[in-house]
């Protein structure tokens, strides 16, 4: 912001102290033209910047236009007609002012939480409701009831939901930490000051807008207005720069949301006490639709809770890399899978995997070329895999995979089909064991991984089933193999 701009503003502040020095015709003036000066300001500004035009700011500006018009109608009827300062006419353009303020605030609060998508937007309308009735009932339903004529219920009535509206968008920006645009703060202190205003207004009744401190809190508010809309913070927040991840404080919410729960009942309560019953009807209805909001919070935060473990569940039992089944579940399944087996009496087998040389392809292309290697060595198994097929990653550049109704001799062939899907020119070796009913699981994994180092002896890129060696082969200190038979079931191709 410019130092022109600022000491145009801090000019428009400096005359507010002078509405309690001045009376009749010169305060009219003196709010008029700072009000009228803040709006210009706006005006000007957003016609040099059609960047800024965005539906929400044009709502916002004609709302507060409207009830800046409907304030000097009041003047010029006063002050050279001599006609009463409360009108339809002057009530009519302040509240259809408000409705558009309140929705304008709405979308423009939208825009500036979208990164938080609904969130908070629960707890500051539940705050809104409850929050804003017993004011309506209290204050501002008796004083309006007093100050308009004709259509005074819906009048109210679309005052109601504009304070109601308004409340929930400032209480929906009292949430965040992450909202720190000074053009934000400027609007929240806007949004603020007319609610002090009105509520001064409100306590005089009939005639509570000719109150100087609430026509002095209006003007400040044009001022604020028009300091959100002409600092260049107002751009980041139409053109969706920040915030990336808003951040909503956890106290600040329960709060909103046990005294929007509790304002109801407590108003109730105190109108019963003081025998203030004819209004009691709409805080009744309030507590009804704050309850309903209760409860929808209470559901949408239990099947977060319920979204949350799933995903807990699955990321403890999934490889991270490959997407695959992690060690730990596959040490769930494989005795499910081995029950399932004896119960149905058909055969099972369990097969280890390991990628050939995989250490030195790491260290000559790099641990992201080695994860690479995983990924896609993985997903060609994956998508081979037939039902009643189950492959995990053991650990490192090992796999395991179990074979439901296989003997070890088809399971043997079917794994020689899968080990020849590694990407080349990467090759893998394999061990296959069958699983017998009464075999420890483990120890059929344990069968398997020996088949597993025996094919690595004998050349490795090969398949090797535990069932096919007749003799226990040994490894000296040397790496060399004595065995009294080469067990293989496949030749390189």
């Amino acid at each position: 912001m410019s130092a022109r701009t600022r000491a145009l503003l801090l000019a428009l502040v400096l005359p507010v102290p002078a509405m309690w020095l001045l009376a009749g015709s010169g305060r009219d003036l003196l709010q008029a033209g700072v009000e009228l000066s803040a709006m210009t300001m706006v005006g000007c500004h957003l016609v040099r910047r059609p960047d800024l035009r965005h539906a929400g700011l044009l709502l916002v500006a004609g709302g507060v236009w409207l009830t800046l018009l409907g304030d000097v109608y009041a003047f010029v009827a006063a002050d050279f007609f001599g006609a009463p300062r409360d009108t339809e006419v002057r009530n009519g353009l302040i509240v259809t002012g408000y409705v558009l303020l309140a929705w304008g605030a709405f979308l423009l609060a939208r825009r500036a939480t979208r990164a938080a998508g609904r969130g908070g937007w629960v707890e500051a309308a539940i705050f809104g409701l409850g929050g804003a009735a017993p004011v309506m009932v209290f204050l501002v339903l008796p004083g309006l009831q007093g100050a308009i004529h004709g259509s005074a219920t819906a009048t109210v009535a679309v005052y109601g939901a504009a304070l109601v509206l308004l409340v929930t968008v400032l209480a929906r920006f009292s949430i965040s930490e992450s909202l720190d645009a000074t053009s934000l703060v400027c609007f929240g202190v806007c949004g603020l000051i007319t609610l002090a205003a009105d509520f001064t207004a409100a306590l005089h009744g009939a005639h509570g807008r000719d109150v100087v401190a609430a026509r002095a809190l209006w003007m400040l508010a044009y001022v604020s207005f028009a300091a959100a809309v002409v600092h260049p913070s107002l751009r980041i927040m139409l053109d969706g720069e920040a915030p990336t991840g808003e951040y909503l404080n956890p106290r600040r919410r329960l709060l909103l949301l046990t005294t929007g729960l509790l304002v109801p009942s407590v108003s109730l309560t105190i109108g019963l006490a003081t025998g203030d019953t004819d209004q009691l009807w709409l805080i009744a209805g309030v507590a009804v639709a704050v309850s309903a909001l209760v409860a929808r919070r209470m559901y949408a935060l239990v099947a977060y809770i319920g979204e949350q473990a799933d995903r807990l569940a699955a990321l403890a039992r999934s490889d991270e890399l490959t997407g695959l089944p992690n060690r730990r579940s596959w040490n769930h399944e494989l005795p499910r899978a081995c029950d399932a087996a004896f119960l149905a009496g058909r055969p099972l087998a369990v097969a280890v995997l390991d990628l050939d040389g995989f250490k030195d392809y790491n260290d000559r292309y790099g641990h992201q070329r080695g994860d690479a290697l995983l990924r896609e060595s993985a997903a060609a198994w994956s998508a081979a895999l037939a039902p009643g097929e189950y492959l995990a990653r053991y650990g490192g550049e090992e796999f395991t995979l179990f074979l439901a109704g296989l003997d070890a001799e088809r399971a043997a062939d079917r794994v020689e089909q899968l080990r020849r899907l590694v990407p080349a020119p990467t090759t893998a070796s394999a061990g296959v064991a069958a699983w017998s009913p009464g075999d420890d699981p483990l120890a059929v994994v344990a069968a398997a991984d020996a088949a597993l180092y025996r094919a690595k002896a004998y050349g490795r890129d090969r398949t090797v089933s535990a069932a096919l060696v007749d003799t226990v082969d040994t490894v000296d200190s040397c790496g060399t193999v004595e065995s009294t038979g080469v067990p293989r079931l496949a030749e390189p191709a």
